[in-house]
């Protein structure tokens, strides 16, 4: 019955979507976007039914990450020393990153991995890895998932009070994990005020001789202006992670004794189109890098809350690739977006009519975390730096279940800058080296301790 009224919901979409379009083209047409490649409402819902039969399919196969197995039996844990060639499915050669990375991915991930099956199976001992935002929902469960490798991890929030509450209850609610649960440390940060950003590297490096991997995980919506006079959103998501990135780089690039590459992660968002989201604003059309961030960083008005994450999201895609080029063979740099998470995911009726309507499905915070754990400790990556990886879920009707649509756990080809006419615009490698120039000069006098 589900499926027959699914089915009848489709053709009159179609039909009432086909009535609209008739009426709208009598009018004199107005530019919008559409953040489909096909701008047809009729074309989008006539592909409902296949994505109806898709949800409703059987699982895609066990909920647990399959790598070597033959070489290490469950329950056996996977060390950071283990190399690429044993982690591989079959492929013989790693893929080299680039903006469109389409070389075969070498390992496996089975449909449904969260992050928490990865700190079972991964052994991050003698990992010191900092992540900001950790006393948010997805940050105490990225947190859990490295104390269950037994990393030692650093939580680094806005607010010492949540910080340490959120702390106490990961604690707690690992006493009965099995095996050795790594240490856990709180730092504070406020990524909207540069001068905090700066104490809070220094407290980090005052501790630790070396860090080896540093989560950006730490982000917000808002359109007020900071202390240092930038718009919250763009300064905490971007410009405050990349000043903690520059000021932790001496810690980062320390030896460590696990003699892995150090990593920066920095947690995107599949919503990074750029501001174009505003579907009827033309005159966000920048004319240049620079205006990025001079105007529409430093003008609460600008850009809509969710254009100015968007476009936020976007550059902290960019500008890790480009971070990734410039220190090849020192640092591996990567991009994650956890897709859209919810404390309690939502039963599978709920999320029938969004399924209809390409909407994302919401999966809880564990699944969102797996990007951001997988991309933080998962031994022999290295060679991907600079790759994005988007882990997005989709429902499965008939048994409740949530299935990755992207089992492989591989990286995927950097997003476009949403543009005018609903096409992506992809920056150039000469985009993505001027944008970092720009971003190193504005938080430059900091990184001196101005």
């Amino acid at each position: 019955p589900q499926l027959r009224a699914a089915l009848l919901c489709v053709v009159l979409l179609c039909l009432t979507g086909s009535s609209l379009h008739k009426r709208a083209s009598r009018a004199p047409p107005t530019p919008r976007v559409s953040t489909m490649h096909d701008s047809s409402f009729c074309r989008r819902v006539l592909w409902s039914p296949v994505l109806l039969l898709a949800m409703v399919s059987p699982p895609l196969a066990t909920a647990k990450l399959d790598i070597a197995a033959a070489t290490f039996p469950r329950g056996e844990r996977v060390p950071q020393h283990h190399s690429s060639a044993a982690l591989s499915s079959g492929a013989t050669s790693p893929p080299t990153p680039s903006a469109e990375l389409s070389s075969p991915w070498p390992y496996k991930c089975s449909a449904g991995v969260n992050a928490t099956e990865i700190g079972e199976l991964v052994d991050a001992s003698g990992l010191v890895v900092v992540v900001t935002g950790a006393d948010g929902h997805i940050g105490t469960e990225i947190v859990t998932s490295l104390a269950l490798a037994n990393a030692t991890t650093v939580m680094v929030c806005r607010d010492p009070t949540s910080c340490e509450s959120a702390k106490q209850a990961i604690e707690a609610s690992l006493v009965d994990a099995p095996g050795t649960v790594g240490p856990i440390s709180t730092s504070q940060v406020d990524l909207a005020n540069f001068t905090s950003v700066a104490a809070c590297a220094a407290d980090i490096a005052s501790r630790y001789d070396h860090v080896d991997v540093l989560l950006n995980n730490a982000g917000t919506i808002s359109q007020t202006l900071s202390v240092d006079g930038l718009v919250l959103t763009l300064q905490v998501n971007h410009y405050g992670h990349a000043l903690l990135t520059e000021l932790l780089l001496p810690t980062l690039l320390s030896p460590s004794p696990t003699g892995r590459m150090p990593r920066v992660v920095n947690t995107a968002s599949a919503n990074a189109w750029g501001p174009f989201t505003d579907l009827d604003n033309q005159s966000l059309k920048y004319t240049s890098l620079e205006e990025i961030a001079t105007s529409w960083s430093t003008n609460a008005s600008a850009l809509s809350d969710i254009a100015a994450y968007s476009t936020s999201k976007f550059l902290v895609i960019q500008y890790a690739y480009e971070m990734a080029q410039r220190y090849k063979s020192q640092l591996a740099v990567f991009s994650v977006s956890p897709g859209y998470a919810r404390d309690v995911p939502v039963p599978p009726s709920d999320c029938l009519l969004g399924g209809l309507l390409f909407t994302p499905c919401p999966m809880s915070y564990m699944q969102g975390a797996t990007p951001e754990v997988f991309a933080s400790i998962m031994p022999g990556i290295e060679m991907a730096s600079g790759a994005y990886f988007d882990f997005m879920t989709k429902i499965n009707l008939k048994l409740g279940k949530f299935i990755q649509t992207n089992p492989n756990c591989s990286p995927q080809n950097l997003p476009g800058w949403l543009g005018v006419d609903g096409t992506d615009i992809m920056w150039t490698d000469e985009d993505r080296s001027q944008w970092y120039e720009i971003v190193q000069n504005l938080i430059g006098p900091y990184e001196r301790g101005a």
